[in-house]
């Protein structure tokens, strides 16, 4: 924040220290901060070697202030790995849902897969995966209109039930208003300041 940072990205190994446990995780302690799109990540291989996005939509993300920067961000990846987007969402169908992931740029090649259930994201995931598969997920922040406990679980359970997956949680930065007062567009930041 001292640095006017907009991206905080930082490595997941899936298990917390005794250590963290007591005095809480680093990932807890940057989640507070909501002034920058935080990325937690478990990728174990290149990036470049990525043949699909498959992006997991938690009810309501859409209608988050953060949800386009967080998708433009998502698109950008596709864009640079030459991968299609998958987008698993229960709303998938949704007019609102497709105008917001048509609205973020760049363009992508995006392909809405309708669940019957968020709750059942994580059986539909699995289906899905197949190696070269990079798995992202919509992390909603505590208190956010698409916070939910299916969503919170999500990336420890996809870390446990597909232990081999590539995976991506993307927390994106929600607007303040001071940063407003300052001038500052933190929900839609240009990629060059990323």
């Amino acid at each position: 924040r001292e640095i006017r940072g907009s991206l905080v990205v930082v490595g997941w190994r899936g298990e917390a220290t005794p250590h963290e446990l007591f005095f809480g995780t680093l990932l807890e302690q940057l989640l507070r901060d909501r002034h920058y799109t935080l990325v937690v990540g478990r990728v174990s291989d290149s990036l470049n070697t990525c043949r699909r996005i498959l992006l997991a939509l938690p009810p309501h993300a859409e209608r988050e202030d953060g949800f386009v920067s967080a998708l433009g961000l998502v698109k950008r990846l596709s864009q640079q790995l030459g991968a299609p987007i998958t987008v698993f969402a229960e709303q998938a169908a949704e007019e609102g849902l497709q105008e917001a992931l048509q609205r973020a740029k760049p363009l992508a090649e995006v392909r809405p897969v309708a669940l019957p259930s968020w709750s059942g994201i994580l059986p539909a995931l699995r289906a899905q995966y197949a190696e070269g598969d990079l798995v992202v997920m919509y992390g909603a922040r505590p208190g956010g209109l698409a916070a939910d406990p299916t969503g919170a679980a999500l990336p420890s359970r996809v870390g446990e039930q597909m232990p081999g997956a590539a995976f991506l949680v993307i927390y994106p930065a929600e607007p303040q208003a001071e940063d407003v007062g300052e001038g500052r567009e933190t929900a839609g930041l240009p990629a060059e300041s990323v």
